[in-house]
């Protein structure tokens, strides 16, 4: 099994876009600091096109904050996750909503794992 994250390595930042944060954190039109670069994939990239294999992805909320303390969150979270799994037909096994992240369990559809992931910012 494989593992992907979206998580900040020290010393390998780069500022790719500033967004605002959401409406959840009280400070809608904030600016929030730079997205933390993505860890380098480990296998060659058709690999993860392969619907054979299973992949564990974790994508971390902004800023590692809580966002999944909140169940109407939550809800909306799964609802998309459904979606996209559906619409690029990506079979997600399970998935586990942390405070501050979320852990699936899938395999690549008309997406690879790594193109899946791209989706989150």
């Amino acid at each position: 099994m494989t593992n992907m994250t979206g998580a900040a390595t020290p010393g390998r930042r780069s500022i790719r876009q500033t967004q605002t944060l959401s409406s959840m954190d009280g400070q809608a039109g904030a600016q929030r600091a730079p997205l933390p670069k993505r860890k380098h994939i480990r296998l060659p990239r058709e690999a993860y096109a392969n619907p054979a294999r299973t992949f564990n992805i974790t994508v971390d909320a902004l800023e590692r904050r809580r966002y999944f303390n909140v169940p109407s969150f939550n809800d909306e979270v799964a609802a998309i996750l459904r979606g996209l799994a559906s619409t690029y037909r990506c079979p997600i096994e399970i998935y586990c909503l942390m405070p501050t992240h979320l852990h699936l369990i899938m395999r690549p559809g008309t997406k690879s794992v790594v193109d899946f992931r791209g989706i989150f910012p």
